[in-house]
């Protein structure tokens, strides 16, 4: 009989709860990188402050209950996939029950979708994503990696539509288009790691993260700047390379490994664009990629 602490540890390994760090990053840096920029009419007035700051804890509290309820529900839906071939997941071993873990799912998407609305309307879409990523990941692997991208970059345009009423400004979907090509990069070798074969386009794959940098620096020079910001920059992109480096050493010998590293890497890539902006801000998000590696020690990541 399971104790209540497996079954626990259990449904946070389901959850995928060591990466709501990069979760937590994704929405910090929409939602600042709106709130900082000229074009926003609302910074200037105390009491908006005030309830910008309310709507980013809601926003956190939202995108993280449709996180968990995705995650969820896509193991419920998978369940017969993993009998087969994952037999020894918690689901599949009975260590979690079908019924009260996909009820769990529903209850979890509703209140997220109900909090996000109340912040702003462009919250349908992204639940509309995650549950359709849940429910035909299986289906088609180009969807399904072009389906997860489109979260995350759902996920930035979230936060930043709570911070504006601009959320269409071309730096703010460059914004989300970088974090949507990281997710789309690093999960085209996550799709592949049950299938016991080797990841070729390696050097391409590295190459084409490392290029994504390229929109921080868009953003600095279109924006008012100081001195002090290019060298924040600098230094925040010496460790994002050092980690997709890092990342891309483990690939050949474990893909988990590179997946796990690369999950965390979002915090990273979130600490570049967050450079062009606030240094607390960056600092924020270099201390959620240390929470991330820590959570994979206790819970994994993939």
């Amino acid at each position: 009989m399971p104790t209540f602490g497996e079954k626990l540890k259990a449904l946070i390994a389901t959850g995928r709860v060591a990466n709501l760090p990069t979760v937590w990053s994704n929405v910090l840096i929409g939602f600042f990188l709106a709130w900082s920029w000229p074009i926003s009419t609302l910074i200037d007035c105390e009491n908006v402050r005030n309830i910008l700051s309310t709507s980013l804890v809601l926003a956190a509290l939202s995108a993280t209950l449709l996180y968990l309820g995705g995650c969820l529900l896509g193991d419920c839906l998978d369940l017969e996939f993993d009998r087969k071939n994952r037999p020894l997941r918690p689901l599949p071993t009975g260590l979690l029950k079908f019924r009260p873990t996909i009820t769990l799912a529903i209850l979890s998407l509703i209140a997220g979708t109900l909090i996000g609305v109340s912040l702003t309307l462009f919250t349908p879409v992204l639940a509309a994503l995650t549950i359709n990523y849940a429910i035909f990941h299986k289906k088609s692997r180009p969807w399904a990696l072009a389906n997860m991208a489109l979260c995350r970059a759902a996920l930035i345009l979230f936060s930043v539509s709570i911070a504006t009423t601009q959320w269409t400004h071309p730096l703010f979907i460059g914004t989300a288009l970088a974090v949507g090509l990281y997710t789309f990069f690093l999960s085209a070798v996550a799709a592949t790691e049950s299938d016991g074969t080797a990841f070729r386009p390696t050097r391409q794959l590295k190459y084409a993260m490392l290029s994504l940098q390229i929109i921080p620096l868009i953003i600095l020079a279109q924006r008012p700047h100081i001195t002090y910001e290019y060298y924040l920059l600098i230094g925040v992109a010496i460790i994002y390379t050092t980690w997709v480096f890092i990342a891309f050493s483990q690939l050949s010998r474990s893909k988990p490994a590179f997946v796990s590293r690369a999950l965390a890497g979002f915090c990273l890539l979130d600490a570049c664009i967050a450079a062009t902006f606030s240094l607390p801000i960056t600092l924020i998000c270099m201390g959620l990629f240390a929470l991330a590696l820590l959570l994979q020690k206790i819970t994994p990541a993939t």
